[in-house]
Order: structure tokens, then sequence, then C-alpha cells
């Protein structure tokens, strides 16, 4: 019986709906022209309109029509950018920079139009309790001015983007609504991307809220997100999706109303509480008339109604949708770092499409450290990728340390310390010009397995000393050689018996109290050069400049040394 009332109710409402949109009287007077048809053809080449973004606990996008100004709120627009690093001469490829959603002039990169079914209408999901609302009929749109002006927006002046991301959301739909389902979530929220970012993964705003969902670094950490130098998980649709629906999850089972807890997700749990303190009331349209909440979060409710309605029924407002197919892929668990360039080189998949599939990865790489990392490649290809990484030797199995540049350093000396190829880090790191990187740059160097320059690469300083994180298959002899100090040292500076035993995690030090210039000067002021080293190298090392250390040396700056030679590494008469 609730069933057919919640049907009936729902064909009166979309005829409602559809004789408001359509039968309404348009004048040429009225501000904005009568919604056209926007077909299906012409979505593969339509503006992106961006939202002016706010600082939130997660940033939302708002949008408005192109050249408004909110008088009470920062016009700030977000620019989407692409994470990834360009790629020259690859088919498929990623833009360096993804259009403005505000750029007029901007076009959508062209989608060859799939095959495929209309978008399903959102549809509550199970009788877990935090969907009950929904069986009560609580996702019915609410009639008021707020929705009918933001449904003037969505199908007015972004029109355009709107059937854009109508089409977009056919990618991702059956995946969000299978994480809803999975979390016990209802499965209206699903239109909430709409809102967020217009379903674009790399969607990014200034304020620095990234992905489907929109999340800031701080609140995808907390959500179990991943964000550091090697990958951003905010970027990987489906990790985001999960995050996005327990942090809904948790705001419900706060607030015990899904319009509170949708305010919550664009102004933070902390604001909405205080507004609620200060009103008295624990409704949201009465909160949003008190004017105590901020106008961006005022409109975000009946925003998500409007996204809502239109997907449920976008024909009725003037929206022909063929929806993008979501891409089918397998994964491959890689159990230890291996760069996108191999992986392609193996399978014959450009880079662009396993960038496509990996979006997550900051880097042209897997991140090292990870015991495992799930590596995604085309559907049907994954016992290839998954043969040939096996077939790898020990000689071309790599790991990948970051490498931070210092004054004087150039390509081919980074290069010649790590025992590894100019052409390797510059295709690793996309440098169109090896020539110009600069101090403090980050660049991520390929070291193979087992040497020397892949121990001494992961050393650091501590107290004055240097330290090392022992490893699967690290001896103190191994280690001893690779940072050059003998092994009697290390088991004194360590307290280790002369058994040496260590194990994987232990932190040793590898150079003596103090400074490590400190060593220099009490062992003789001779340093014999190893294969691998360079000035820069050997400055860190001993704690010195490296302009003091050519000086000492009677060096220039492009002098190249070689193993044997012996360098002064402190100034006479220490």
């Amino acid at each position: 019986m609730i069933y057919l009332l919640r049907k009936h109710a729902y064909v009166f409402l979309t005829v409602f709906l559809m004789a408001g949109c359509v039968s309404a009287p348009v004048t040429v007077s009225e501000a904005e022209s009568a919604p056209q048809p926007v077909t299906a053809a012409e979505t593969s080449q339509l503006d992106l309109h961006e939202e002016p973004v706010h600082d939130a606990v997660l940033v939302v996008e708002d949008i408005e029509p192109p050249g408004t100004t909110l008088a009470d709120e920062p016009n700030e627009t977000g620019n989407f950018q692409n994470p990834l690093l360009p790629i020259d001469g690859e088919d498929e490829g990623v833009p360096a920079v993804t259009p403005s959603l505000t750029d007029d002039s901007a076009f959508a990169p062209e989608v060859p139009a799939d095959e495929g079914e209309a978008l399903c209408v959102p549809a509550a999901v199970g009788d877990d309790s935090l969907t009950q609302e929904s069986e009560a009929d609580f996702w019915e749109i609410p009639e008021n001015n707020s929705v009918e002006s933001l449904l003037g927006e969505f199908t007015g002046p972004l029109s355009r983007s709107t059937a854009y991301a109508l089409k977009r959301a056919g990618r991702y739909m059956p995946m969000i609504e299978r994480v809803l389902a999975e979390e016990e979530l209802p499965q209206e929220l699903s239109s909430l991307p709409m809102v967020e970012s217009h379903y674009l993964p790399e969607a990014r705003s200034r304020a620095d809220a990234v992905g489907l969902w929109q999340f800031i670094e701080s609140t995808a950490e907390a959500s179990g997100l991943r964000v550091d130098w090697w990958v951003d998980q905010r970027l990987d649709p489906e990790l985001a999706t999960r995050a996005a629906a327990r942090h809904l999850k948790e705001l419900y089972e706060r607030f015990g109303d899904w319009e509170l807890s949708l305010a919550a997700y664009n102004a933070g749990p902390g604001g909405v509480s205080r507004a609620l303190e200060r009103s008295g009331t624990d409704n949201f349209w009465e909160l949003a008339d008190s004017g105590i909440l901020r106008r961006e979060t005022t409109r975000y409710v009946p925003k998500f109604y409007a996204a809502l309605a239109i997907q449920r029924a976008p024909e009725s407002y003037g929206f022909s949708v063929d929806p993008e197919m979501p891409e089918e892929f397998d994964t491959v668990m890689v159990d230890s770092p291996v760069d996108l360039l191999t992986v392609s080189r193996l399978s014959g998949i450009s880079r662009s499409r396993l960038h496509r599939l990996n979006p997550s990865l900051r880097r042209e790489c897997t991140p090292p450290g990870a015991s495992s990392y799930p590596l995604r490649v085309p559907s049907g290809m994954g016992e290839l990728v998954r043969a040939e990484l096996d077939n790898l030797t020990r000689a071309e199995r790599l790991d990948f340390v970051k490498y931070t540049v210092k004054s004087g350093d150039s390509v081919h000396a980074i290069a010649r310390r790590f025992s590894t190829s100019v052409d390797a880090i510059t295709d690793l790191n996309a440098l169109s010009n090896p020539r110009l990187i600069k101090p403090k740059q980050t660049l991520v160097i390929p070291v193979r397995k087992g040497t020397g320059a892949e121990i001494a690469a992961l050393g650091s300083k501590h107290d004055g000393r240097r330290t090392y994180v022992v490893r699967g298959g690290d001896t103190v002899w191994r280690i001893a050689r690779a940072f050059n100090v003998p092994v009697n040292d290390i088991l004194k500076w360590n307290g280790l018996g002369k058994n040496g035993s260590i194990r994987p995690g232990d932190k040793l030090y590898v150079s003596g109290l103090s400074d490590v210039g400190e060593i220099a000067s009490s062992s003789g002021e001779v340093y014999v050069v190893s294969a691998g080293d360079s000035p820069w190298s050997i400055a860190e090392r001993y704690g010195v400049d490296v302009d003091d250390l050519l000086r000492w040396n009677g060096l220039g700056k492009g002098f190249v040394i070689r193993p044997g030679d012996r360098l002064t590494v402190s100034p006479k008469g220490n």
C-alpha cells in the first residue's frame, strides 16, 4: 500500500513539475529565457561552467550563472586542474589542465557516444534506520522558491554544463549506487556529486578540495584516504565515494536528519551544531530562513534537491541524455614498486590509459614502501600484466626514492649518484628539459633493488646523525658498505652484539654523534671516492657545504670525480 501511495505521489509530482517547467508562460522581459532541450549529440561539445568555491569542512562548488557575484560571500572560482604529470606524444592523452567550469571559451573533451541505458531513477535501499526517512517519502522534492530557483539555474544559464554532467554521470553512477547500497545509505545521495564536482573525478578547487566528492586534505585523511607525495586517493572515484559514504553516515548519526546532514557536509558539523543552538530549531528550512547559516549552505540543500529532480526525470527538464558507460578494468596486486612506463612497455597499454585507470597515482610509478598495491589495467589484461611483471629479473626490478634538488645539482650528477640514467630520471619526472631543474625541486629517482645507492638514498638525519631504517634482506655488512663506514662502527653506534642481529623496521645510526662534519675532521680529512659518489653527496654526508668541498680540493663545479679519487672533506688544520 505504501509503495502504491509513493508511486502515485511520485507520478503526480513529476506531472506537476513538468507542467511548471514546460507550461509556465515566459516573456521577453524575464531575466532568463526558457530552457531549450539539450540533445545527447550536443553534450560532447559543451562548455564546462565552474561554481564559486568556499572554505568548509568539505569544500563545495557553488553553481552560479557566469558573471554573478554574491555580495555576502567571497566569489572564488575554483580551477579544476589535472594533478598528473604531462605526457608528451601519448594517445588518449590526459590534458595538463582541465577546462574551468566558468571558462566560456573552454569546451568539454569530446567523448565517443556509447550505447547505454538512460540514467536510472534513484530509489531507497533496504529498511535500515538510515533509509527509513526515504521510506516515509522524505526524498520527495520540496515545492518552494529555493528549489525552483536552483532548478531555473540548472536548466537555464547552466544547462550546458548540466547536460554534460548528466552524460558523465553514467560512467560513475553504477559504482556510486553500489557503494551506497553496501553502506546502507539512500540511493538519492548519488546525486550529490552533481553539486560537488559535476562528476569530474579530477576536479580541484582553489581551496584545494579535490575529487568527485571534493574532500579537503584533512577531512580526507580523517575519512581514511591516503594523501601524500606519491598518492592522492581523493582522485580515485571509488575510494572517495566509500569515504564520502562513511562521512555522510557519521553526519546522519549525529544529526538524525538528512537535510541537516547535507548542510553539515557543506558547512561542517560544528557550524551546523552552533547554528541549531542559536536558532532553537531543528528544521533545516527554518534554520535557512533565520539568516544564521552562510548563504552558500542555505543554497546547498535546495541545490541537491534540484539535481535530484533533474536526474530522476531529465527529459522533463529538457535534457536528452546518452550517458557514458563505466570503464571495466582488472586489478593486479603488485608486490613491489613498478613504473607505468614499464607496464606500458610490457603490455602495450598506453600510459595515459594507465593514468586514467589509476587516477590516485601522483607520480609515474606505484608508491614505494607498500607491501602490495592494487594496479588497475584494462579489462582482460590482468593475467598478461601479472605474468610480465612476474618475469622481470632482479636487475629489472626498481625501487623509487624522493630526491630534493640542491644548489649545483644536475640530472647527470644525480643519475651518477644513484647509478641510473639521465633518460630514466627525465622520463619518470616528465622533464621537458633536464637542464632546467631547480633547487628544492623534488624528483622521483629509480634505483635498482639491492644496490648501495638504494640503501644510501633512504638514509635520513636525526639529531645530527644519519639514520637508516632496515628493510628485508639487509645485513649490517651491506649497510656499512653502502654508507662507507666500518661494520664495527655500525655495531658500536647502535649497541649491537658481535652477531649484529637486525630486523626489518629497525632504525640504525649510520654516522657518529653530533654533527656529521665531526667525522671528517677526526678521521684524517680525506675521503676516497666510491662508485656513485658526487661532490654533492659527499658534502651532504660529511655535513659540509659543497662549495667549501670544491674549494678545499681546487675543483670547479663541472669537475667529474671518479672512484679512487681522494678528496679533502674538512679544512686543513682541523
